[in-house]
């Protein structure tokens, strides 16, 4: 599943501030001046087309314009049929504003006046919690694997055992397998050839929920903890 970020916000210079901030992750920005273009039917069929998954921060000042002229109950009908959630950033902080947006279905109320380092934390917990069971996923359109928000620098070969481990979770998988489905070879003596991939992918696994457990004499097993 694919996500990123929408921003929709009328204040450039923090605009600039929060993309510089995301800069370093793997999460992909898109900019968008107007909320019409981000929460309409052809938005709605679209991320259903990318199985898209999206944190849509706007400004109080913009989503104020939309619920103008449609109503608030506009943005919880919208966000019940969407793939993403809305962070409002307000200019300055309303207790009736903050109350309405959270009733609302919106995920979170921050002032700009907050540190922006806090608010892309809160975003990226977001983001976390958004996709906990999906501890690992393979981005097949771009050729990657992520471990949680992470995408993981593999070579080629460990990237075709970890691809295949995922599709077979929670199933023992004997090297046998793993070499006549990825190499079409079965030869002991290059079994070592797996083993040793095995290895570089315990590593690279290392610090997320997800381990490579070894039954000796049947094989491997992809669980998440």
């Amino acid at each position: 599943m694919e996500k990123y970020i929408i921003l929709c916000d009328h204040d450039l210079e923090w605009t600039a501030r929060f993309r510089a901030e995301f800069a370093r992750t793997n999460l992909c920005i898109r900019y968008i001046e107007l909320l019409e273009d981000v929460i309409n039917e052809n938005s709605l069929r679209r991320f259903k087309a990318e199985k898209a998954a999206c944190i849509v921060v706007c400004s109080q000042y913009i989503i104020g314009e939309y619920i103008s002229e449609y109503g608030l109950e506009a943005i919880y009908n919208i966000m019940s049929k969407m793939y993403f959630n809305i962070f409002i950033i307000a200019d300055t902080y309303s207790y009736n504003d903050e109350l309405n947006m959270l009733k609302a279905g919106c995920i979170d109320y921050q002032c700009r006046s907050v540190p922006i380092e806090i608010i892309v934390q809160r975003v990226k917990n977001i983001i976390r919690e958004r996709f906990a069971d999906e501890v690992l996923y393979e981005d097949e359109k771009a050729g990657v694997i992520y471990a949680g928000n992470d995408m993981l620098k593999l070579t080629k070969k460990e990237k075709e055992v970890l691809s295949y481990l995922i599709v077979h979770r929670d199933e023992i998988v004997s090297k046998t397998t793993l070499m006549k489905e990825l190499w079409n070879i079965i030869d002991i003596d290059k079994s070592r050839a797996a083993d040793t991939i095995i290895k570089q992918l315990r590593k690279k696994l290392e610090g997320y929920d997800v381990e490579l457990i070894t039954y000796y004499g049947r094989g491997i097993l992809l669980k998440f903890r």
